[in-house]
């Protein structure tokens, strides 16, 4: 019985051999399909049984996610040889030679030109200082403006009560509080003393001169432009014409500290005696 069932299996394997290898050779066979009007169809080309892509051998590659290769450089050429040519580069030691005089005044790098008292006419001068009220520091002069009779800082009042009150620092604050550092534009002028200028300034469109006398912080000379002005403000009571200001709701000024004399010291030195210098210590290294 086991030896019938070993030839059916030998049979079997033989048979399935058998099938395979003609499904092979068929498949292998070309094959010409003819239409119904009888003309033939051309067979698919032969594949080659060593590589199996054809006649042509193996397919291409795709390079299509490749960026292109870039262009062969192209020598350089002199656009204008006559025109343009190569300086001669000397392998000497350079020397150094003076520098030509500039082209102008422009390039030079000097100091601003001071303007003469004869030149203020129409030429501003700026970041002025307020010294008194109607004399000014500007341009490296001192400026007082004319037609007035200026009041000194350290000048005191009286007013109609009879308190006595520092009415010059007073005039002094209020026409620094007017100048606010503007720049002032003065005429030609009229009496010239060293760097000492009076002349008549302006602030813009207002006449400085006018401003002090209008508000009585400057006496208005007789045979000043100011006279009316200033007569105005006397009746008026402005400025340093009018009443002492009240600072009683100031804090009371402190006591004076007297002053400690030269030869004292704020350390006890009771019971002691100064050490000669050869008589001291070496300082530790």
């Amino acid at each position: 019985m086991r030896a019938a069932h070993i030839a059916f299996g030998v049979a079997a394997v033989g048979i399935t051999a058998t099938l395979i290898a003609a499904a092979g050779r068929i498949a292998a066979t070309p094959v010409d399909v003819v239409a119904d009007d009888g003309e033939g169809i051309e067979a698919p080309a032969e594949k080659s049984p060593s590589t199996g892509f054809g006649q042509d051998g193996l397919a291409a590659p795709d390079f299509s996610g490749q960026p292109p290769a870039p262009p062969p450089l192209a020598s350089a050429r002199p656009v204008a040889p006559e025109t343009i040519v190569r300086p001669d580069v000397t392998t000497t030691e350079l020397e150094r030679i003076q520098p030509r005089p500039p082209l102008s005044e422009l390039a030079l790098a000097a100091p601003p030109k001071v303007p003469e008292p004869g030149d203020l006419k129409g030429e501003p001068l700026f970041r002025p200082i307020a010294i008194a009220a109607g004399r000014m520091e500007a341009g490296g002069y001192i400026i007082a403006i004319s037609g007035l009779d200026i009041v000194e800082p350290d000048e005191t009042c009286t007013d109609a009560r009879g308190k006595s009150w520092s009415c010059g620092a007073a005039a002094r604050t209020a026409f620094r509080a007017f100048l606010r550092g503007r720049a002032l534009q003065c005429t030609s002028s009229d009496k010239v003393d060293g760097k000492s200028i009076t002349t008549s300034c302006s602030v813009g469109r207002q006449d400085i001169g006018a401003w002090l006398a209008e508000n009585g912080w400057a006496r208005a000379l007789p045979a000043g432009p100011y006279v009316d002005a200033g007569e105005k403000a006397r009746k008026m009571g402005k400025g340093i014409f009018g009443p002492a200001p009240d600072l009683s709701g100031l804090a009371p000024l402190p006591p004076p500290v007297e002053a400690q004399p030269a030869d004292s010291s704020i350390l006890d030195l009771s019971g002691t005696a100064a050490m000669p210098p050869d008589l001291q210590p070496e300082p530790v290294q």
